[in-house]
């Protein structure tokens, strides 16, 4: 984590000291509130280092949901990174709040405390964990409900460290270490996983300041692993087709070239048809003319990313694949300690997200779902025993995502359980796939469909009001209620009568509502780990979304109710 093992231990002992001196006990709980960076990461391994049970809490959560958890969880020490927080958080407890609390720490308190460590410190023996002692729990952003507390213990998360050492061992690592960029918060277990594999596998792991800032630090860390959203190289893919449309007639019948060239050929690898001699003359040439110049964006060393959390458009994959860049998609949760199951190396298979890890053990239910099972998988939610009960058939997991193994043996993911649209036929819909087609249109920043207990399908559009106001000829920004403009609707209703063309007659969208607010966070339309909270979008839109049904029945073609 840019310092050496040796200082890292200290460090991590000196502030295991300075808790326990606070009031840490073994088994006592220590929150940590703050945006990913190295101090956060050191409060975590503190924690465990006097044997304490870490709760992560994402920095964007309203007080409300940051008060649940630090109550819920019985929190003795609060670490928080910001002076919002601080001043919200204290105003809270004068009023009686969080009673649980002893002290609350920032984060400047805390780096104060770590610069003061050097080589004579006394060095603090700290606490032995045993694998089967709690070691975090952590608050599932989920889109119901209030947040569940996932248990996890030091041998679930050994485990999922022994369960990469098979893949880590694919790597060739030569004579430059390793090292990782991750700008996910370090609330989401898979960016702890991060760090916990740099001390595992010996990867250098660098902190992104900010995720607007990730572009930028790519070329000036330059890191050997990315782990990411798919939503990161979705936009890297925009703005490159942005920058093109201004360059010349040339430069885009090139690139274009390009880029086609790059599609055929990376679907006749997937097949194992071998390319013509022809074909790799054309792809060295592609190469020096448009996929080096792609892939100089993510640095010299760059050596592959890992993706997860969202479906990843084929296209997409395949572009990125064809300029050289090596994408391995992942699946997991945060209950059986981040990662299930990964793409190995030299076995990509786009749509798909690979194989178990090493003690994981998968299989399916009658209906689809897939159930887990292995050391990794978590202990249950704290002190929830209804909820931790119908989350397990037996020893299995219960994922609450549906999915299927191709031909290959990898695992397709291909919906929610609980997101899957049944209609007032009988058809059963997986809404993702439906999703995943209407979001390729540069048009639509955000698309949901809906239609549980109906004759058909209708959607919800968030348009991208950049690219919709460059189809237009005019800033859509400046005008009021721009989303109510017959033009806009007009685009909009050719672009999903385009994109229905894609899907089965049963998945097409027959009527969709325009709104100008995005889902976000700050709106509570969407969980922190991005996610978008399905129930609470129809709650908000409700009637606007029935009256798409109540009008008489539509035929073939699309309309828009506009709010």
């Amino acid at each position: 984590m840019g310092t050496d093992n040796a200082t890292l231990l200290r460090q991590v002992q000196h502030l295991g000291r300075f808790l326990r001196e606070r009031g840490l006990e073994p088994g006592e709980r220590c929150a940590i509130l703050g945006q990913t960076c190295q101090c956060w990461a050191l409060c975590d391994l503190a924690v465990y280092a006097v044997a304490g049970v870490s709760v992560p809490i994402y920095p964007n959560l309203r007080l409300e949901d940051i008060a649940y958890i630090i109550d819920n969880s019985r929190a003795r020490i609060l670490c928080l990174q910001s002076q919002e927080h601080l001043v919200e958080v204290e105003a809270a407890r004068r009023a009686g709040g969080m009673p649980s609390l002893r002290a609350v720490l920032t984060f400047n308190t805390i780096g104060t405390l770590i610069g003061e460590t050097h080589e004579n410190s006394n060095p603090f023996p700290g606490e032995v964990s045993k694998r089967e002692d709690l070691a975090t729990i952590v608050y599932t952003s989920g889109t119901t409900g209030p947040p569940k507390g996932a248990m996890l213990t030091h041998g679930n998360l050994l485990a999922e460290q022994e369960g990469l050492i098979e893949w880590f061992d694919q790597i060739e690592r030569g004579d430059e270490p390793l090292s990782l960029l991750t700008y996910l918060p370090l609330a989401h277990m898979i960016a702890r996983s991060e760090v916990y594999a740099g001390l595992f596998h010996d990867l250098r792991v660098h902190f992104a300041s900010a995720l607007e800032a990730l572009a930028t630090e790519l070329l000036e860390i330059e890191p050997s692993i990315l782990v990411a959203v798919p939503r990161v190289f979705e936009k890297v893919y925009e703005k490159i087709h942005d920058q093109i449309r201004c360059k010349s007639r040339l430069q885009r019948a090139i690139f274009s070239w390009a880029k086609h060239l790059g599609l055929r050929t990376e679907e006749k690898k997937e097949t194992g048809e071998r390319l013509r001699l022809n074909e790799q003359v054309q792809l060295a040439l592609a190469d020096r003319l448009v996929y080096r110049t792609i892939r100089s964006r993510f640095g010299s060393r760059f050596r592959f990313a890992i993706l997860g959390g969202a479906p990843f458009p084929p296209v997409v994959h395949r572009f990125f694949a064809a300029c050289g860049l090596t994408l391995l998609e992942g699946y997991g949760l945060t209950e059986v300690s981040a990662l299930s199951h990964g793409t190995r190396f030299g076995e990509v298979r786009v749509g798909t997200v690979g194989k178990p890890l090493r003690s994981i053990t998968c299989r399916f239910d009658s209906d689809g779902e897939i159930l887990l099972c292995g050391p990794t998988v978590f202990l249950g939610y704290y002190a929830n025993p209804e909820a931790t009960a119908s989350a397990f058939d037996g020893a299995w997991f219960r994922t609450g995502d549906v999915g299927r193994l191709d031909c290959y043996g990898n695992l397709v993911i291909t919906d929610r359980k609980k997101d899957l649209i049944i209609t007032s036929q009988g058809k059963n819909i997986a809404p993702q796939n439906v999703e995943q087609v209407m979001s390729r249109s540069p048009l639509i920043e955000q698309f949901l469909c809906f239609g549980d207990r109906h004759k058909y399908l209708t959607g919800m559009i968030v348009p991208n009001v950049l690219r919709l106001s460059e189809r237009l000829g005019c800033n859509l920004g400046t005008l009021p209620d721009w989303h109510l403009d017959t033009r806009v609707q007009k685009v909009i209703q050719t672009e999903v009568e385009r994109l229905n063309q894609q899907l089965n007659r049963f998945e097409q969208i027959k009527a969709f509502l325009v709104v100008p607010e995005p889902f976000t966070v700050e709106n509570s339309l969407m969980t922190p780990t991005m996610k978008i909270r399905r129930r609470a979008v129809y709650q908000k839109y409700q009637k606007l979304l029935e009256a798409l049904y109540t009008a008489e029945e539509i035929a073939t073609s699309s309309t828009s109710i506009i709010p």
